[in-house]
């Protein structure tokens, strides 16, 4: 399908399809979207990547980065980007960045394709129903994802495995005496922070010990101080021994509230935290589950590039452990009461 051809189809001039296809504001927005959804269904993409397509060579990644509430301002993603970039740079291999937010995500996606600004994307913060996969895998768009969803179709992802990061550090935490455990963690839209709360709640149903205290907060350190407060102020029978959080700026805000309480870290109480080992949130003595975002951003321009680089349809998959470090931040139950 060449210009042409979907000019003649639509009955539209090839000077009006090229603007649509590249965001000119003076398109009337109706015409815009019947541009956007003819090129997808007939195929049509700008010459210009047609041919490096055609020539093998694709020059350049989208990542959409659903700029909401629960994600705002990450340095994890950033980190993870730096890498990423960085990877596909050497290979002479561009990343645009585009922040969007829920609402017109599919929108943002379909005119980068169809407009010829990207040839494949990296999605990110993946949920358990994914639409921006679904739509991808339907409209047949190269795609690799950072985390999995439970689409039960094959596609290439990357992926840290959440569930037994947090179900180790659990029964760590159960081996160590505690029996009442806190649990700070995002929404379970998201499905690493639905992965995470099953192995804690996996792990605490297998050693029969008390339902633990679970409390939703966004991946940074205001929301997780609220969190640690209504955790701390319980009373004596529902009070967590140990608290695990889902981030390292959740644990800064679970330390501010200790401070305020007047409670003392691993001797009141026992805290870890996932860490995606961002030198800038670095909190010393901090017992972690660490899984570096820097690992993360390189795995998934490998993982690409595989993609890029073959004609076949072939599905990439990595899923990495996460490793338990224990540190000050922890103590047995009865050394804590001692």
């Amino acid at each position: 399908m060449n210009l042409k051809e979907l000019s003649d189809i639509l009955g539209i001039s090839q000077t009006t399809i090229s603007r649509a296809l590249n965001g000119y504001p003076e398109v009337n927005k109706n015409t815009k979207k019947r541009v956007e959804e003819a090129a997808l269904k007939y195929g049509y993409r700008p010459s210009s990547v047609a041919r490096r397509l055609a020539g093998k060579k694709v020059e350049a990644v989208g990542v959409i980065y659903p700029f909401d509430e629960s994600l705002r301002s990450s340095p994890v993603f950033l980190e993870m980007i730096r890498t990423l970039s960085t990877r596909l740079r050497q290979e002479k291999i561009d990343l645009f960045v585009i922040p969007g937010n829920l609402k017109e995500e599919i929108t943002l996606y379909e005119r980068m394709y169809t407009g010829g600004r990207v040839d494949s994307f990296i999605v990110v913060a993946t949920r358990r129903d994914d639409e921006r996969i679904k739509w991808l895998l339907d409209k047949n768009i190269p795609f690799v994802s950072h985390g999995r969803s439970d689409l039960d179709k094959q596609y290439s992802w990357y992926d840290v495995d959440n569930r037994d990061g947090i179900a180790r550090a659990t029964k760590t935490l159960i081996e160590m005496g505690h029996r009442k455990i806190g649990f700070i963690n995002p929404s379970d839209d998201f499905n690493f922070a639905w992965e995470r709360k099953q192995g804690l709640m996996n792990t605490i149903t297998e050693y029969s010990v008390g339902s633990p205290v679970c409390l939703e907060a966004d991946l940074e350190e205001n929301a997780a101080y609220r969190a640690a407060l209504k955790l701390l102020t319980l009373g004596s029978e529902q009070r967590p021994s140990a608290i695990i959080c889902s981030s390292i700026l959740n644990a800064k805000g679970v330390l501010k509230a200790l401070a305020e309480l007047q409670l003392t870290l691993a001797k009141d109480v026992s805290v870890i935290a996932w860490d995606d080992d961002v030198t800038d949130i670095k909190i010393p003595g901090m017992s972690v589950i660490k899984a570096p975002a820097r690992d993360s951003g390189e795995r998934l321009g490998e993982l690409m590039l595989n993609i890029l680089r073959k004609d076949d349809k072939q599905s990439y998959q990595e899923l990495k452990k996460a490793e338990v470090v224990l540190n000050e931040s922890v103590r047995s139950y009865e050394a804590c009461r001692a």
